[in-house]
């Protein structure tokens, strides 16, 4: 173990079992082992994560607090001691006064990213009417929608957007947005995007910049029709990236809740994921399954 070496707190010998070493498991303790052979009980400053294996002993026990409380609530997940802490839901205070419970993803590249937007499959409806998305649904865990409300208090700080795109077939892409901002609901939660990067063969993001977001019963689209009858989106009329659209996981089909033909990835999206870097860099990111998220790095 060692990675956590020097977040070893204090090592106790002749433990009658974990529960014993669990107990003294307190203040500045985050993680703690357990040795059912020799009775050894170790704990630690820095919080055990699932992608970690013990390579000393199997027979080793591992143990993690689930209470994420963290001592100073951080304005977003970019603030979150990656050395100490693990991918998991975190109490946030992007303002004061303003405080929410948020996915963190500590490893994907550039993080930490607080995760706005979460599809893993079709388990979640996000054909949902505007109060829904203005306070957010689904599990943090799972699939999801932050919250129109949450976003825009994440963003009204500099922010970075990625997108990260993957296919039923494993094919990857991503766009970048080093300048990313929400406004609040008096604004219609009006979309400002710019800074464009990535592989993706064209900004796919551009049409919707200066709108505001529509739902099926809330029509702010510039449409002759009604563009959220696809979902819940900042559509133009209508749109070239709808990541909150039909669900899409038949693993079979094309234009269905995808970034257009025009990002190299002209065939259903299995994962859409979308990022927020509370610093300047934000990323914005689809993957393999139907999911959406936004993270603040």
């Amino acid at each position: 173990m060692a990675e956590y070496a020097n977040n070893l707190l204090t090592t106790y010998n002749n433990n009658t079992n974990y529960v014993d070493c669990a107990k003294v498991c307190k203040t500045d303790c985050l993680s703690f082992t357990y040795d059912p052979e020799t009775k050894e009980c170790k704990t630690f400053s820095k919080m055990f994560c699932r992608n970690y294996t013990v390579t000393k002993s199997p027979n080793i026990l591992m143990f993690a607090k689930m209470d994420r409380e963290l001592k100073n609530s951080p304005a977003d997940c970019s603030e979150v001691n990656t050395n100490i802490y693990c991918s998991g839901i975190y109490r946030i205070t992007p303002t004061p006064g303003v405080s929410f419970d948020v996915y963190c993803d500590m490893d994907t590249a550039n993080g930490p990213w607080t995760v706005i937007q979460n599809r893993q499959n079709g388990d979640e409806e996000f054909y949902r009417p505007w109060s829904d998305y203005k306070t957010g649904f689904g599990n943090l865990r799972g699939n999801f929608w932050l919250g129109n409300d949450a976003i825009h208090h994440l963003t009204s700080t500099e922010s970075i957007l990625r997108i990260e795109l993957v296919t039923w077939l494993g094919d990857a892409a991503y766009a970048q947005y080093s300048s990313f901002r929400v406004e609040n609901e008096t604004e219609k939660y009006r979309l400002t995007i710019s800074g464009f990067s990535g592989d993706v063969s064209r900004n796919n993001m551009a049409v919707h910049n200066g709108m505001s977001f529509s739902t099926y019963d809330r029509d702010n689209d510039r449409s002759s029709g009604h563009c959220a009858q696809y979902g819940g989106w900042w559509y133009n009329g209508c749109y070239d990236a709808n990541l909150n659209g039909a669900e899409y996981m038949s693993g079979e089909g094309t234009n269905i809740a995808e970034v257009n033909s025009s990002a190299d990835i002209d065939i259903s999206v299995m994962t859409a994921d979308i990022a927020f870097d509370g610093e300047p860099l934000a990323e914005l990111s689809s993957t393999t399954q139907d999911k959406l998220r936004n993270m603040t790095s």
